[in-house]
């Protein structure tokens, strides 16, 4: 099934640029880590997928594929689990996002697990690209 974009968020995000003397593309001078979240948005089942279904395409060693995702959707004991194991600086936002995340390496084949870790990151990475 092809992916779709993602729905359009209820307000426009602001305009934002990196302060940075190097020319960066602008995904990548855009982006930013925004801790003020709609209490009433919730992400669709769809979306969710699209955002995971991105997560499965990042590359990886030997196509390994070795991140896990464990998603809480606010509202659900996961979510209040995973707001409880947050450093106490994100427990300030956390729980108005509709979902959260949580994102591990499977370091167990020996033969891909010195890379796990980066290609989980990568992982993640393709959240943020896919729209």
């Amino acid at each position: 099934m092809p992916a779709t974009p993602l729905t359009a968020v209820r307000a426009p995000l602001p305009a934002r640029q990196a302060d940075t003397p190097a020319q960066l593309h602008p995904l990548l001078a855009g982006r930013w880590s925004p801790r003020g979240f709609d209490p009433a948005h919730r992400v669709s089942d769809a979306d969710l997928h699209t955002l995971l279904e991105a997560a499965r395409w990042a590359p990886s060693a030997a196509n390994a594929q070795p991140w896990r995702f464990l998603v809480g959707r606010r509202g659900e004991g996961t979510f209040d689990a995973i707001v409880d194991l947050l450093h106490p600086g994100n427990q300030a936002w956390a729980p108005r996002a509709s979902l959260l995340i949580v994102a591990v390496a499977d370091t167990a084949p020996a033969s891909t697990a010195p890379w796990a870790v980066y290609d989980t990151g990568q992982g993640c990475s393709s959240f943020r690209h896919d729209n």
